[in-house]
């Protein structure tokens, strides 16, 4: 399949829309989200917006709320890595709301931005759980009526699920830097399952590389998450993985090798951990790399597709030029004082912080990955967790484009949690849990949307049509 998409990317367009026209025409007759997918999404905005505003925190909180309200007050500089895309998204809320206090309108920001990312998990479950039941060998139907219900349900479910687990919630209430950028984090999932069922169509895989760098811009907590993109791609165009995965493994040598020297040093020269780490990310795409190179027989093949969605990552993080322009202005809250190279480069590195130390241990990662699942318990909640099981038992069952996305949302999964955690190396003692469970709300993202898909899974399995049993009369000779 993936030698297949190298050949048809050097093919001309009128050849490759003779190619295959039942597939490749299908998209573009039928609309992929359908209406009962947006009324599951518009259900779940209204519900969980509804709660949020009704719960909302009324004034400043504790922690970085009263500064992070006066940065976003005065579009100034707030604290390292800066947040610019967060800074101008909450000024323009303190800007069109006439009424109540700074803190207040802030908070209003985060949960339009916590509701919209419910709304678009919903989205993808309803549609996505739908492809996977449809997809799977022997799995009846059930009537359409009962099915647009069902996806209704089940999108309904997973969103107010993801919305209303305890992390969620308060980022979304408060003034808070991640809501922004988990919502910037969704919209990335679902352009990328919508690329995937229209791979020839790639303005779907471009926005997706241009939001990843708003995401970024908004909060860079979401870094870890691109080392998932990649993967995801290679899932459903191997020729562009392939030269994804060469651009990274270039990138993190890079990083690397000019970390050991004095010219555009961009890791401090004797932090050997996280040199480390960077050298072991690079070799990880390396490999990758060369194994579709066996696979594919080719090599940059799609230069031109990766080198643009690259560029357009990299546009999306523009908006950290923003910094030293707020900076000039000399606004209240004015961190590092970014108008200068070196402010700048501190607010970007984070220099007021610890340096990061990732784990260097495999038996230290094991426990603290089971830090990270009993936080992600209580967070979650066990049922959900074992529904988030269900539709792996029937990977081999899907079709190929619904195996591609579990193991591409797989990815996206591990960067989020278990990446998430080499880069924390928590103690595995929990007593920093209150704070660590911060830094995973991205990952209980995937993890609700793969509940989502077990709850229609389930639902398929437990309302499909039966089929009456016939009694056949006995025939009494005579």
């Amino acid at each position: 399949m993936e030698a297949e998409n190298d050949q048809t990317n050097q093919l001309s367009p009128e050849t490759t829309e003779t190619s295959d026209s039942s597939e490749l025409l299908a998209p573009k007759l039928k609309s992929f989200f359908e209406r009962v997918d947006w009324l599951s999404f518009a259900c779940t905005v209204f519900v969980t917006l509804t709660v949020y505003l009704l719960t909302l925190a009324p004034e400043v909180t504790l922690e970085m709320s009263g500064m992070l309200s006066t940065a976003a007050m005065y579009g100034g500089v707030a604290h390292p890595p800066g947040f610019p895309l967060w800074t101008l998204y909450a000024w323009l809320f303190t800007e069109i709301l006439p009424f109540s206090n700074i803190a207040w309108r802030v908070a209003v920001s985060c949960a339009v931005a916590g509701s919209l990312t419910c709304g678009i998990i919903a989205l993808i479950v309803s549609r996505g759980g739908a492809a996977i039941a449809e997809g799977i060998a022997g799995f009846d139907r059930l009537e359409p009526a009962k099915e647009r219900l069902l996806r209704f349900t089940a999108g309904l479910g997973a969103g107010t699920t993801y919305g209303f687990n305890g992390v969620s919630w308060a980022i979304a209430v408060t003034v808070d830097t991640r809501a922004p950028g988990i919502c910037l984090f969704s919209v990335v999932v679902c352009l990328l399952i919508r690329w995937a069922y229209a791979p020839e169509n790639r303005r779907y895989l471009y926005t997706a590389f241009l939001v990843f760098g708003l995401t970024i811009s908004a909060n860079a907590m979401l870094t870890p998450a691109a080392l998932a993109i990649p993967f995801f791609v290679m899932c459903f165009e191997a020729g562009t993985g392939r030269d994804l995965f060469l651009a990274a493994s270039v990138l993190a040598g890079a990083i690397v090798f000019s970390s050991n020297g004095n010219y555009l040093s961009l890791l401090p020269p004797d932090d050997y951990s996280i040199q480390r780490l960077y050298f072991w990310i690079g070799a990880l795409c390396c490999a990758m790399c060369l194994g579709l190179v066996i696979r594919t027989r080719r090599l940059l093949t799609a230069t031109k597709p990766a080198f643009l969605a690259g560029m357009l990552s990299i546009l999306g993080l523009l908006p950290f030029f923003y910094l030293p322009i707020a900076s000039m202005t000399n606004p209240p809250s004015n961190w590092g004082y970014a108008r200068t190279v070196e402010g700048f480069y501190h607010v970007l590195a984070r220099g007021q912080y610890e340096r990061l130390n990732p784990t260097d241990s495999f038996s230290e990662l094991v426990s603290q990955m089971g830090l990270y699942l009993r936080v992600a318990m209580t967070a979650v909640g066990v049922p959900c967790l074992l529904t988030a099981l269900v539709p792996f038992f029937f990977l081999k069952r899907m079709r190929a484009k619904e195996r591609g996305m579990m193991l591409g949302l797989a990815a996206f999964f591990l960067c989020t949690s278990v990446l998430m955690t080499i880069l924390l190396n928590p103690p595995p003692t929990g007593a920093t849990t209150g704070l660590l469970e911060q830094y995973f709300p991205p990952s209980y993202l995937i993890l609700t949307i793969w509940t989502g898909f077990g709850l229609s899974l389930l639902g398929t399995f437990m309302g499909r049509r039966k089929i009456p049993t016939v009694v056949v009369p006995e025939v009494v000779s005579q």
